[in-house]
């Protein structure tokens, strides 16, 4: 079975993200990755650390995608495919989804906050509050690895307030709530 992945990228814009990020593999074996089909509309490179780059034409806007292929290297006949769809636009940070729920129990599924679009805005800033107001968690570049913690000791469960924006001249954010869950 193929996997789909969605992206946002800004117009003139580009996307680098993880494949391993989004494919059940284990790390602990050494994968191959590349290119199965190429975008139409951009250009897109793989790294042998398993970052790929998208970078649209100059001026494109509209849909692109691509695929890979995440191969084990001592058989690669055993492999996975995966589909990336990509919207190229014009930045709004509404048009970006952010989860109101995580569950940090370690069995790899909403265990951290993803950002969908946050690979797409590497300038976008996270800054997550508790129900009194006062900061428990901020980062510029936010790369989807908020570990539910603050200086070191993990949150509990409970309702957390946000502010996200795609760069931190914005004067405009994104505004919502996460909570986490725990068994």
């Amino acid at each position: 079975m193929q996997l789909m992945i969605g992206y946002r990228v800004a117009i003139n814009g580009s996307l680098t993200s993880n494949v391993t990020l989004n494919d059940a593999y284990s790390n602990a074996f050494n994968w191959i990755v590349a290119v199965a089909t190429a975008p139409q509309n951009g250009t897109v490179t793989i790294s042998t650390n398993g970052e790929f780059t998208y970078k649209p034409n100059n001026g494109y806007k509209g849909a692109d995608k691509f695929t890979y292929k995440l191969a084990y290297a001592d058989c690669p006949d055993i492999f996975k495919t995966a589909e990336v769809v990509l919207d190229v636009n014009n930045d709004n940070v509404d048009d970006c989804n952010i989860p109101n729920i995580i569950t940090p129990n370690d069995d790899d599924e909403n265990d951290v906050l993803i950002i969908p679009c946050a690979d797409s805005y590497p300038e976008s800033e996270l800054t997550v509050y508790n129900k009194w107001g006062s900061v428990v968690y901020n980062e510029r570049n936010y790369k989807n690895k908020w570990k539910r913690t603050y200086n070191g000791d993990l949150l509990p469960a409970g309702t957390y307030y946000y502010t996200y924006k795609l760069k931190p001249s914005d004067s405009k954010c994104k505004v919502g709530y996460v909570t986490i869950v725990r068994d």
